[in-house]
């Protein structure tokens, strides 16, 4: 576990640039709407030839929330911002931007969903 509780939602809230955000059904059943992470990371792992950089990695965060990249060189901080920008592609696992699954999402979309300034 990575430390996040995870509780059941009823609904689930996407959003898409420019638009409010709306509920939308789920499958489970409990406590009213709740809004969509906006970077989710499961199983994420990604190395340089045989150097595994990222292994396993899983991670949310959610709207308002404030987050630092900090490590030693090497550590993996670059790497993961590549990773989110889809400037690489992951070895394995998955990477969600606001519910947006990054695999096979095209570049203007992608694009609309993150930015980057090195």
């Amino acid at each position: 576990m990575n430390g996040m509780t995870d509780a059941p939602q009823s609904r689930k809230v996407r959003s898409e640039p420019g638009r409010k955000q709306k509920p939308v059904n789920d499958s489970a059943g409990s406590a009213g709407p709740r809004v969509a992470p906006i970077l989710e990371a499961r199983s994420l792992s990604f190395g340089y030839s045989e150097e595994r950089v990222l292994d396993s990695l899983d991670f949310t965060l959610n709207p308002g929330q404030i987050v630092g990249l900090v490590g030693p060189n090497g550590a993996g901080k670059s790497t993961l911002l590549k990773l989110i920008c889809g400037l690489v592609s992951p070895d394995s696992g998955s990477l969600f931007v606001d519910g947006h699954s990054l695999d096979g999402l095209g570049a203007r979309r992608l694009a609309k969903l993150v930015a980057y300034v090195p």
